[in-house]
């Protein structure tokens, strides 16, 4: 990625925070897997964003209201 990107550009990473216990093809990734694969980032700003998928499967409407939480949430995005 850091070969590909220009100049003043950004990388974002998107991508789940826990594991998925019922699909061992899911493995979350940890602030600090992120922060090593990208420690020449000049900056890197971590933001829980997306609800987690079974969670907002089971809310449905009230998804809005859940996803103000982070505590529900199992995305993060990161660093430019």
């Amino acid at each position: 990625m850091w070969c590909m990107l220009k100049s003043g550009g950004i990388i974002l990473w998107y991508d789940f925070v826990f594991d998925n216990l019922q699909n061992n093809d899911v493995r979350g990734i940890k602030k600090r897997e992120i922060i090593k694969l990208f420690k020449d980032s000049k900056k890197k700003t971590f933001n829980k964003k997306t609800l987690a998928p079974p969670i907002g499967r089971k809310v449905r409407k009230l998804y809005p209201l859940f996803n103000i939480f982070p505590l529900f949430k199992a995305t993060y995005n990161c660093c430019n």
